[in-house]
């Protein structure tokens, strides 16, 4: 009849439901090593910043530091 029944129907867990997680995988970009030589250089020069450098490569600062110790 479409009484209602003051039941929560809606809110219980469905059983027949299961939770799927779906994880995509890390990639780790690669740099060759002509591309990390030339950032590096490019930071070193007078008058270049090392912020500006890394944006316009894409890179972190961090990671061009590391390079620059290597």
């Amino acid at each position: 009849t479409g009484a209602y029944d003051g039941r929560k129907r809606l809110l219980r867990a469905q059983p027949e439901r299961g939770v799927q997680v779906q994880v995509r995988p890390v990639l780790r970009r690669s740099w060759a090593d002509e591309d990390k030589l030339r950032m590096v250089r490019e930071s070193l020069e007078p008058g270049a910043v090392v912020q500006a450098v890394a944006d316009r490569n894409g890179v972190s600062t961090g990671q061009l530091y590391t390079w620059r110790k290597e």
